[in-house]
């Protein structure tokens, strides 16, 4: 080929080159649609880009804007990402800065019946919810979310590591643990998990619980009172049951000498609400708990419910109707003495001076509080107002609210 054909040649190929470059490309289809500049078209196949770990990704070095990859290592189950200018996202939200990393950390603080756990997580986006799941059995598999025979507790999130004590646990028991991450995503939640760990809760003797009632007893009234205690050491076994004793004597010396209110411990401290108590009168209350050794108890404290008062009550609903009224009220308290009437007044003026005229309720007021209702018949028509009463061995008790109620 001599130099003025050889010269015709490249010139042919370069023209024919720069007509192929300045085109739109298709593959899969001859015709791409005018506004992309390069598509591709298959029914059968998928577009993928180019796939790299975490620390591939960091070596590209000034990525432009638009750059786009598959980090097959970040977030939990990999993360299609792509450059914005200024740093790698994904298709709805922050692109995590490391893969999803969780720890689960050796059991300390092991004792008969709990024990301490801590474990961590990095490369988690968001508020992910975090925790352990926990099992005695040795078959059974820890995922969650947690069923029989595991169980699971959660944790706050803080960014890092996060941490749990474990509780009821039994003695001389080897259990398997491991840490989890929850990442939501609309109506799914995935899992991560840590490492699984082993302990074994020790097995020393079980000893009575040792518990402490507090003083003074808090919102004394003539007929309910709150108590409260602590356990302030489980005596290396599982809690069975807890709460208060009490009567008008100070002699515990058998159950038939006492009352008991129970209660579920939370975090060892004890909690109850004494009700039906008899007015003016002085209660003898002491904490307990019990456990397989048997029941510790605290000392002995006491209160004096307050002198009965009037009932305390109020005007709930009422409506009028042709020529009677339906009508609604609540006794809050009785005031410490037993209610001997309850019921409602209308009238034809707001300060009930006008002849009011009673209808009255019936059914058991024992229990409080307790919701009242009554209808009156006879009522002759137009505007009335309505309240409600109650009463008892100190007095009567009138609503301070009223209702407006029509009659026709």
């Amino acid at each position: 080929m001599n130099s003025l054909t050889k010269f015709l040649f490249t010139l042919l190929l370069l023209m024919n080159f720069i007509n192929y470059s300045s085109a739109q490309v298709g593959i899969g289809t001859s015709t791409p649609n005018s506004k992309a500049q390069l598509e591709v078209y298959s029914t059968t196949k998928g577009f993928l880009p180019p796939r790299m770990t975490y620390s591939e990704r960091q070596l590209i070095s000034s990525p432009p804007a638009g750059l786009m990859i598959w980090c097959s290592n970040c977030g939990t189950d990999g993360q299609m990402q792509f450059y914005n200018g200024t740093s790698w996202v994904t298709f709805t939200e922050t692109a995590t800065s490391a893969p999803l990393s969780v720890v689960t950390n050796t059991p300390t603080s092991i004792t008969n019946t709990t024990a301490s756990i801590t474990g961590s997580v990095t490369g988690a986006s968001g508020t992910p919810s975090v925790g352990f799941v926990y099992t005695s059995d040795p078959s059974a598999t820890l995922s969650m979310p947690a069923m029989s025979p595991v169980s699971s507790t959660y944790s706050t999130y803080t960014g890092g590591s996060f941490s749990s004590s474990l509780t009821g646990l039994t003695l001389n028991t080897t259990y398997r643990i491991r840490s989890y991450v929850g990442v939501t995503s609309g109506m799914t939640t995935t899992y991560s998990y840590g490492n699984t760990e082993t302990f074994t809760t020790t097995n020393t003797p079980v000893t009575t619980p040792t518990v402490t009632t507090s003083t003074p007893a808090t919102s004394v009234t003539s007929s309910s009172a709150n108590v409260s205690g602590t356990i302030t050491n489980d005596g290396g076994g599982s809690i069975t049951s807890s709460g208060f004793q009490y009567n008008t004597t100070g002699t515990f010396t058998s159950p038939t000498d006492y009352a008991t209110s129970s209660t579920t411990p939370s975090a060892g401290n004890l909690y109850s609400y004494l009700s039906s108590l008899n007015p003016s009168t002085t209660y003898y209350y002491r904490a307990f708990a019990t456990n397989s050794a048997g029941t510790g108890v605290g000392t002995s404290q006491t209160f004096t419910t307050l002198a009965p008062s009037a009932p305390s009550v109020m005007m709930t609903s009422a409506t009028g109707g042709t020529g009677t009224i339906s009508a609604n009220g609540m006794i809050n308290d009785n005031g410490g003495a037993a209610i001997t009437a309850a019921g409602f007044q209308w009238s034809t003026t707001t300060d009930f001076s006008s002849s009011p005229t009673t209808f009255t309720a019936t059914g058991s007021f024992t229990t409080m509080p307790v919701s009242v209702s009554a209808n009156a018949t006879g009522v002759s028509s137009g505007t009335r107002y309505v309240r409600f009463y109650a009463t008892n061995s100190v007095g009567t008790t009138y609503s301070t609210t009223y209702s407006t109620v029509t009659v026709n």
